[in-house]
């Protein structure tokens, strides 16, 4: 099963090309986003602390895709975000702040974040309308940053739970909107996102007991966060020397570097690809497969048409096609005779778009026990 998560919309028409070109990570220019330094009253609440990190992320290279449309000549144009000051010095000089927790204020423990993750995305959620309902996959979305923090107490060597937060936030707090611009651009907006959802994984914080937590806990060392964080990239496409030829019927052929279908053939056409495999002695056109290995590059099928995954850290995107849309143009009219005629032109394009490909590779709940158990 293919499980997309949609970073970055590009709208433009496609053309007759045989395999999508292929994401060039390397070329994408950045866009840097501030993330100023917050205090807060209820620091003292949590008996000042010290505070650490692990950027546990799938992808460290940054935090999300942002496309910007050009003033003058209307390109979009795809950048990479990051922090002005890195991801972990900026992220732990906003914690620190916050909490105010600097080392002169150590009171024998510390509070340590474990970071899965934290990123933007320009449609990280579906917008839900009054009456509950979605809205429609081509325009239906709203912009957010996806945070999913795990958060312990630290004392010397050993590191107890208080909680995980995972959430995705679509609306940035007023304090953290630059009020010198009333209607905020959208890179102020992007900046307030990232600044709000730090505050929010926060919260839960702010009602706990700490001191009673760190002495009824559960005790785990360092080495087993890890271990649950790794976890998740003991996969073979992660792991494998190298890649095995040929065609994916599922998603999970993928992961495990297991096509099942070893002779194919890849044809190109104008709306859609098609790869001709062979299979029990007979050969035949196949639509549902979900990608193909030719031995270098993993291609994925998106609308019928193959575009080439590209891997940053642990995380794979592709430029592919998001929709086909419909364009049906009339032409109403008569003549001198008192004649009518009614006439429709139909038109298909394919749009294409920018995704990052995600998925849950194992289920964590016999992982979990390991993980507190050990």
């Amino acid at each position: 099963m293919k499980q997309l998560l949609i970073c970055l919309l590009l709208v433009m028409p496609i053309r007759g090309f045989s395999q999508i070109a292929p994401v060039d990570l390397e070329k994408i220019s950045f866009i840097n986003f501030p993330l100023n330094p917050d205090s807060t009253q209820l620091s003292d609440k949590i008996n000042r602390p010290v505070f650490s990190r692990l950027d546990a992320r799938d992808d460290t290279g940054n935090i999300g895709y942002f496309k910007k449309t050009e003033a003058i000549t209307k390109t979009i144009m795809v950048k990479s975000c990051q922090f002005d000051s890195g991801f972990s010095n900026s992220v732990t000089v906003w914690f620190a702040h916050y909490l105010n927790a600097f080392e002169k204020n150590k009171t024998g423990f510390s509070i340590f974040a474990n970071i899965k993750k934290f990123r933007y995305s320009s449609e990280a959620t579906p917008v839900k309308y009054d009456n509950s309902h979605e809205g429609q996959p081509n325009n239906g979305w709203e912009e957010g940053v996806i945070c999913k923090i795990e958060f312990f107490l630290q004392k010397d060597s050993l590191f107890t739970q208080l909680y995980m937060y995972d959430s995705i936030i679509t609306i940035p707090e007023k304090k953290y909107v630059n009020i010198k611009e009333p209607h905020a651009s959208s890179e102020n907006k992007i900046a307030a996102l990232f600044a709000t959802a730090l505050k929010y994984s926060l919260s839960k914080l702010f009602t706990l007991n700490l001191d009673s937590s760190l002495s009824t806990g559960r005790k785990i060392h360092f080495s087993d966060i890890k271990r649950v964080n790794n976890k998740r990239y003991e996969l073979p496409v992660y792991t494998a020397g190298s890649l095995n030829k040929g065609v994916y019927k599922t998603f999970e052929e993928f992961k495990m570097n297991a096509p099942s279908i070893q002779e194919y053939e890849f044809k190109n056409g104008k709306m859609g690809d098609i790869l001709y495999v062979k299979e029990n002695g007979e050969e035949y056109p196949m639509r549902s497969d979900w990608g193909y290995c030719d031995g270098k590059g993993l291609f994925i099928n998106s609308g019928d048409k193959y575009s080439k995954l590209a891997r940053s850290g642990n995380g794979f995107y592709f430029k592919g096609i998001k929709s086909i849309v419909r364009n049906q143009k009339y032409v109403v009219g008569g003549d001198l005779s008192g004649s009518s005629y009614d006439l429709s032109k139909t038109k298909f394009k394919k749009k294409l778009f920018f995704t990052r490909l995600i998925w849950k590779p194992v289920k964590l709940i016999s992982l979990l026990r390991s993980y507190y158990n050990s």
